[in-house]
């Protein structure tokens, strides 16, 4: 009878600094990391819907915690993907510099919720003198779940899955004359993290 209690004690003393360290917010925090995302490109005019599109997803965030279970920061994140248009490889980015809402609602889990307003801007490289589209910048927002697993002390892996739209007008050639209008696109992606506290 002795042995099942002492081995409760023991996963019990185990698990709870577990518990612990994954409610443990106070001061600064940062986190960086990669992962898949999916993008969609749609625009008013002059271009057709794009389908899916997966490939890279880069961010870095960090901020400061208010209490236990606010988080505020600030996050730069970029989606890349490599097109061809021709003769002539370019390079697609959309990257979005946003200040961030972290929220925990549970006093024993990690996950949590997160919400994100700021700037949207995209860029191709590899363009000329001739053709060298302007494709603008705009509104950010983005928004989704994660969970902090504790992997060492005021370390965590930090798995989360998001949504990012990017809503930046009209893109203009060297001219200045709109080549396309309206362009806005959705970004649903998967991220793996490394989050210290």
């Amino acid at each position: 009878m002795r042995k099942p209690l002492v081995a409760a004690a023991v996963l019990a003393a185990c698990l709870t600094p577990s518990l612990a360290l994954a409610q443990r917010h106070s001061g600064a925090w940062i986190s960086g990391g990669g992962g898949v995302g999916w993008a969609t490109v749609h625009c008013d005019a002059n271009c057709e819907d794009e389908d899916a599109n997966a490939a890279l997803v880069l961010f870095l965030d960090g901020g400061i915690a208010l209490n236990e279970k606010l988080l505020l920061g600030a996050e730069f994140n970029s989606w890349s993907k490599n097109i061809e248009t021709g003769t002539t490889d370019r390079s697609l980015r959309l990257n979005g510099l946003l200040a961030t809402v972290l929220f925990y609602p549970s006093d024993t889990s990690g996950i949590f919720v997160k919400g994100g307003f700021g700037i949207s801007y995209a860029n191709i490289s590899g363009t000329t003198v001739f053709v060298n589209p302007d494709l603008g910048a705009g509104t950010g927002i983005t928004y989704g779940v994660g969970y902090d697993i504790p992997i060492g002390r005021s370390v965590y892996l930090t798995p989360a899955v998001g949504l990012q739209h990017g809503f930046l007008g009209d893109a203009v050639e060297i001219v200045g004359v709109p080549a396309v209008r309206g362009w806005r696109h959705d970004i649903f992606q998967f991220t793996v993290g490394l989050t210290l506290q």
